[in-house]
């Protein structure tokens, strides 16, 4: 009985002792882990945010990786139509104005009537063609016949010869004023419906060549005009010119295919995409400049505007040009927008963790097309704040302030 109080004693007291020990070294654990917090969180660069903060400032983090990067090449420009989409029309007749249907800013479709004038000549070639469509079917009746009486032996090769030799004469002069009438802007449809009616009409419509928009009118009802005269100028402003002055120095950095941004005061917040189609091979000597051709679709007006034709660009307007050149090799890139300014020095945050980030100085070269090229403080797969930078560096400048 007593060996076996004794055995109690003993145990009671290892138990107390093992707790004991257990209790201390917890207390041991948590003060290293507070600490251990304790410096984190007196680190000057770092910054702990919760998911809550992080939510509320737009945290985004992205990897820094290697890119090819283009340097962009600003110059000045002007728009200019292009020149495959310009229609210069005139009349191929002279005549009368006797109506105009189209004037200046006047949108208008390939093939439709801009003005209609009435032609004398057109009258007389007319006439003229239907009198030799009449002397054709004579001379051909008469040929056919005399090749009849030729075989029957009625008539002689000589008088055969003669009926052949008209039939032939006729009919070339026949094909020579269809060819006159075609010449004068008729289409084969009219001239076949001249033919089936045998009505004289001296009235000629002029056409649009291309559809676009009129620019110029150079005529009034009454007028009687030549046909060395333009009447018309079409625009088509779907598809425009944007002419470069390149300077000497920068000739070799400029290629056929590369992309352009261009951009006008009118609407300075549309960026407009084009591509160098066109490097002229002769230099302006007084400017020490060349030309450089790029190729640009028009965007549409926008909706506030009414009553407008055409698009956002207009010929003559001048332009800022932006040339991307030749890639880089591969660099370590960085977003412009992760980077802050910190007493005159470029900084970065590095994320440490989901919820905890590093303030790090780096050396950056020149901003390329919204990126800089890093030299020194990252590494390929470092990952960066691009979105939020400028919350942590609030958060940052506060903690100082407080520990003061």
């Amino acid at each position: 009985m007593r060996n076996r109080r004794k055995m109690n004693y003993f145990t009671v007291v290892l138990i107390f002792m093992l707790t004991a020990f257990y209790l201390i070294a917890c207390s041991k654990k948590g003060e290293n882990e507070e600490k251990k917090e304790a410096t984190q969180i007196s680190d000057p660069n770092i910054v702990r945010l919760d998911s809550t903060a992080i939510k509320t400032a737009g945290i985004k983090v992205e990897e820094v990786t290697l890119k090819k990067l283009s340097l962009p090449l600003n110059f000045p420009g002007k728009i200019m139509p292009d020149e495959n989409r310009v229609a210069h029309i005139g009349s191929r007749i002279p005549g009368r104005v006797i109506g105009v249907k189209a004037n200046i800013g006047d949108e208008v479709k390939k093939g439709g009537t801009l003005a209609i004038i009435d032609s004398p000549e057109l009258g007389e070639t007319e006439s003229n063609f239907l009198k030799l469509e009449a002397n054709l079917s004579v001379a051909e009746k008469g040929y056919e016949r005399a090749k009849r009486l030729l075989d029957g032996k009625a008539i002689g090769l000589g008088e055969f010869q003669r009926r052949e030799a008209e039939y032939l004469n006729t009919k070339a002069e026949f094909q020579l004023a269809k060819e006159s009438l075609r010449l004068l802007g008729l289409r084969d449809e009219e001239i076949d419906l001249l033919l089936s009616k045998h009505t004289i009409n001296a009235q000629v419509p002029i056409k649009a060549y291309i559809s676009g928009i009129v620019v110029e009118r150079n005529l009034t009802l009454g007028e009687v005009i030549e046909p060395s005269k333009n009447l018309f100028t079409i625009i088509d402003l779907s598809k425009l010119w944007v002419i470069a002055d390149i300077p000497e120095k920068d000739i070799p950095l400029v290629e056929k295919g590369q992309e352009a941004n261009i951009k006008v005061s009118s609407y300075p917040k549309e960026q407009i995409d084009g591509r160098v189609t066109y490097i002229s091979d002769l230099i302006d000597p007084a400017t020490r400049t060349v030309k450089v051709r790029i190729e640009v679709e028009n965007p549409p007006l926008p909706p506030f505007i009414k009553g407008g034709n055409g698009g956002i660009l207009k010929p003559e307007m001048f332009a800022e040009i932006e040339i991307l050149t030749k890639s880089s090799p591969e660099v370590l890139a960085l977003p412009e927008k992760a980077v802050q300014i910190e007493d005159g020095k470029k900084i970065i945050f590095l994320a440490k963790d989901n919820n905890t980030f590093e303030k790090r100085d780096i050396e950056v070269g020149d901003k390329i097309y919204g990126f800089y090229q890093v030299q020194k403080g990252l590494k390929p797969g470092d990952r960066v704040v691009t979105d939020g930078a400028f919350y942590l560096k609030s958060e940052l400048l506060k903690k100082e302030l407080e520990e003061e």
